[in-house]
């Protein structure tokens, strides 16, 4: 098999995996195998096992290999998805046009994986001690490692994926048009205009009386350009298209967000296009949360939380444009202008996703470069190195959002892409950024509480505090933390085991330290037998925009087992204590605390 067809093999596998019991672990000549048992199509599969993984993304080798009583044969990747999505439909009852289009989106992805590695011949951000934001944003060559269909985009032709998708890191001028104020709908909280700092950023002769600049997408404003109300809009002289203009921007992981080194902030634009799960378009609710959230960040309540964490931050989204026509905003122009905080900085970081990729060419991941490098600079095994930078990830990144929510019912949606980790010069977590104004959760209960807020509140997504907790759980603890252990424990330094008891750990002391004045939470970790994960085969194949469709309906979710709970034992009981090296116990621990 090819690249592409091991890795969308491979992410297809572990995403159906998520959650079943009809497979099982065997030996068969002396090697690990995946049998996996399809009792509707009368079907039994082998897999060959390279690691198991304790928190559920496992690494796989082909062929697949179809077994019966008296034969063993091996079987294609189509094969396998025929087989898969077959046994879905018999047993859930799908409609056969669901299963087509699904195939031809896991067709598409299948395609767009190939084009990826054949044009990619650095893949220096998946390797190197020091990254940047931008190397780290354009490392994510195979996306979602739990998603069937991760590379799937439908909008773009191949010369505009080849030329917009971050893994290429290609530079490009926003498309600009000059637009009557009439028809331009705005909202900033910048100190300047909004029409000075695009215009400043431009060197443009004075903008005339009564117009504004709107930066775009390239994409975007060819598509806006074959709409009528823009048409009518360019004939009645309220819209002069300006064309390609300004500084070179480049796409960052979602692909819609522009980023330059020279600008100190970036747009996040609205793409009519379907990459993954969803249109990728800035709805109106959207643009006044990013307001609201950036009002946010000035309250008494963020500023506790700065206090408490001054070392985490929120990358906000201060201020948007949108064309309006006939009283309508015409969504599909909206551009959000969103904070840059790398500008003029070389920062070693990372978003998750990108620190958690596999390497495509090869095993192993970013980790198979920083922990051995640690370790020869602490001089220390690099089983000790890996918890050490562990311990600093929960304190960076995990248990300043495990505040918000516990101590305020404030939740961030801080999966693998929105959340970001920044790294001292040997790769030690020292801080962490969340991104995306859209993510931003709080329970009825604290929204009624801060009622000085609500105008702000109002905007936020909102919900009891266990629909809540259950979208926060899958966001930051099944979808982040578990995929740094995941890629922690296959870089093979240390056991992923080890990892999830330290975290349980670190959840029975801040449990103790935090006490009767949070919610339950903490406690809710430890305890539940199961938590919530992101069903993407299923959301796929049900066919849900993730952007569109209700709160509660957006996609589905199933339930996994609680790693923590099961560990919660071991701590308890200090079973595990021949593995565990305490950084706290040591004399590092003045040289690795957050700063």
């Amino acid at each position: 098999m090819s690249f592409a067809t091991n890795i969308s093999l491979k992410s297809f596998l572990n995403s159906y995996l998520l959650g079943k019991d009809n497979y099982s672990l065997i030996k068969h000549q002396d090697n690990d195998y995946l049998e996996i048992n399809f009792p509707k199509v009368g079907v039994i599969l082998w897999i060959k096992l390279n690691y198991y993984s304790a928190t559920g993304r496992h690494q796989l080798s082909f062929p697949v290999y179809q077994v019966s009583s008296d034969t063993i044969k091996s079987i294609d990747f189509w094969q396998v998805l025929d087989f898969i999505l077959e046994e879905l439909k018999l047993k859930h009852d799908l409609k056969v046009e669901k299963i087509i289009k699904f195939r031809g989106q896991l067709e598409n992805s299948l395609h767009n994986q190939a084009v990826t590695l054949e044009n990619i011949t650095d893949v220096k951000g998946l390797s190197s001690l020091v990254v940047d934001f931008a190397l780290s944003e354009s490392s994510l060559l195979s996306g979602h490692q739990l998603h069937p269909s991760a590379k799937s985009c439908y909008g773009f032709s191949q010369s505009e994926y080849l030329k917009y998708y971050p893994e290429f890191a290609n530079l490009f001028q926003l498309h600009y048009f000059l637009v009557s104020q009439d028809v331009i709908h705005s909202d900033s909280r910048i100190n300047i205009s909004l029409t000075k700092l695009i215009a400043d950023d431009l060197a443009a002769q004075k903008i005339p009386e009564g117009k504004s600049l709107l930066p775009l997408h390239p994409w975007q404003a060819n598509y806006l350009l074959s709409l009528e109300s823009v048409q009518q809009m360019i004939a009645n002289g309220e819209l002069i298209n300006l064309g390609a203009l300004g500084k070179r921007f480049q796409a960052t992981s979602s692909i819609r967000t522009l980023y330059s080194r020279e600008f100190e902030y970036m747009f996040k634009m609205s793409l009519n296009v379907m990459i993954t799960n969803s249109v990728r378009m800035n709805q109106a609710r959207e643009l006044d949360r990013a307001i609201a959230v950036t009002e946010f960040w000035q309250t008494p309540i963020a500023s506790e939380f700065s206090q408490s964490y001054p070392f985490f931050k929120a990358i906000k989204d201060p201020g948007y444009l949108c064309l309006k026509h006939d009283g309508q905003l015409i969504e599909e122009s909206a551009v959000l202008i969103r904070d840059n905080p790398f500008y003029g900085k070389q920062l070693n970081v990372s978003c998750i996703a990108a620190l958690c990729q596999d390497n495509p060419f090869k095993e192993g991941n970013r980790f198979n470069g920083l922990i051995p490098k640690l370790a020869a600079k602490l001089n220390l095994e690099e089983r000790i190195a890996a918890e050490i930078w562990f311990n600093q990830f929960i304190e960076a990144a995990i248990e300043p959002l495990l505040w918000l929510f516990s101590y305020k019912e404030i939740a961030l949606e801080a999966h693998q892409q929105n959340l970001l980790i920044e790294l001292d010069a040997d790769g030690l977590p020292i801080g962490g950024y969340y991104r995306d104004s859209q993510g931003y959760y709080i329970s009825e209960k604290k929204k009624l509480e801060f009622d000085s807020f609500l105008y702000i509140f109002s905007h936020f997504a909102c919900g009891d505090s266990e629909f809540v907790a259950h979208h926060f759980t899958y966001y930051l603890i099944c979808n982040s933390l578990m995929a740094v252990i995941n890629a922690l424990g296959y870089a093979g330094y240390i056991d992923e085991k080890v990892l999830v008891t330290i975290f349980t750990e670190f959840l029975l002391e801040k449990q103790q330290e935090w006490g009767k004045r949070t919610n339950k939470y903490l406690e809710y970790l430890i305890n539940s037998q199961t938590l919530p994960m992101k069903d993407n085969l299923a959301t796929r194949l049900q066919d849900l925009d993730e952007l569109t469709a209700p709160l509660s309906q957006q996609s589905v979710y199933l339930e996994i087992k609680n790693p923590f709970c099961s560990a919660t034992y071991d701590v308890q009981n200090n079973s595990w204590q021949e593995y565990k090296f305490s950084s706290r116990a040591s004399n590092l621990e003045a040289q690795l605390a957050i700063r």
